[in-house]
């Protein structure tokens, strides 16, 4: 568990660092604002208009080139960007088995804790994708690790969960 988690720690701190610049003149650019201030029935109000943060973000003309080369560790929603429903999403598949053959590590996050990571393992092997429940990372799953390192367990306090099966099966 400690591995799996400073691989994604890591990944995210890498893909946040070539994300978004982090020069003192680029960052001064981030964040534009403008205050304006009227005066109304003796009531000052000020408001401030923010730009949103302005991201390097890759053209993915040619994936293999730009890509692929670059980064070690992908991490994936599952709802909206591996599958709809009951039905895995276009590409997929092709796409996890070429990033598999190149070596890249692969983890699947979700913040829907109607399943355990066994509930999610065989979604996954219903809609056709070979992914090991090591690589599946649930908020069902989440809440189980935390109160494990936390030993909660040993603190003899109980837990009374209010959610869907997910939770109560990750416990």
């Amino acid at each position: 568990m400690y591995i799996a988690r400073t691989a994604l720690s890591a990944a995210l701190m890498a893909a946040s660092a070539r994300a978004f610049t982090s020069s003192p003149a680029a960052a001064s650019s981030i964040l534009r604002s403008s205050s304006a201030t009227s005066n109304l029935s003796s009531r000052t109000f000020s408001t401030t208009t923010t730009t949103s943060l302005n991201a390097n973000v890759l053209k993915l003309t040619e994936p293999s080139k730009d890509l692929l080369p670059n980064i070690d560790v992908f991490i994936f929603d599952c709802d909206g960007v591996i599958w709809r429903g009951d039905s895995v999403i276009e590409g997929i598949p092709e796409t996890l088995d070429k990033l598999r053959a190149l070596g890249k590590k692969m983890y699947f996050v979700t913040n829907n804790s109607t399943k355990s990571r066994k509930g999610y393992k065989k979604k996954f092997d219903s809609l056709g994708l070979d992914v090991p429940a090591e690589e599946i990372f649930s908020s069902s799953f989440a809440a189980a690790a935390y109160l494990e390192q936390t030993n909660f367990k040993e603190s003899g306090k109980k837990v009374y969960v209010v959610g869907e099966v997910g939770i109560q099966e990750e416990l």
